[in-house]
């Protein structure tokens, strides 16, 4: 009888990066996650390395290329991964990526001030909110 093999499975999560800081912060989180394995001999570092590289590639070319994304706006990047005999296997079908892009302040000052005036009137005395 062959040895039933040994599957670990385990999902990065990055939180809240931004895009110009997304690809060290998955490889630092996947290390993290992995550094058991890699002391235990189970898995290699390059291993880690290569998996971290793969994932951070192609989320180079959905965030940068395809979606224009600078360093100023946001990520938040989930992923699910199995290990299987050293092996890291991404599941790409469970990748999510949240994006978040920066307004300009000038952009929300303008808006800000649109936003006074439709209301301005409609509230008065203690009923009303608090204005500077």
């Amino acid at each position: 009888m062959a040895a039933e093999e040994e599957v670990i499975r385990g999902t990065v999560r990055t939180g809240y990066v931004s895009a110009g800081g997304y690809a060290y912060k998955v490889r630092r989180v996947l290390f993290a996650q992995l550094k058991h394995l890699v002391q235990a001999g189970k898995v290699d570092q390059k291993e880690v390395a290569r998996a971290a590289g793969y994932l951070n590639t192609l989320l180079y070319h959905l965030v940068v290329e395809q979606m224009g994304f600078t360093k100023s706006d946001a990520l938040r990047i989930t992923v699910n991964y199995a290990v299987r005999n050293g092996t890291i296997e991404w599941d790409l079908d469970s990748l999510k990526v949240e994006m978040y892009r920066r307004v300009d302040d000038e952009q929300v000052s303008k808006a800000l001030g649109l936003a006074k005036k439709a209301i301005e009137g409609q509230y008065t005395g203690e009923e009303g909110p608090a204005t500077d």
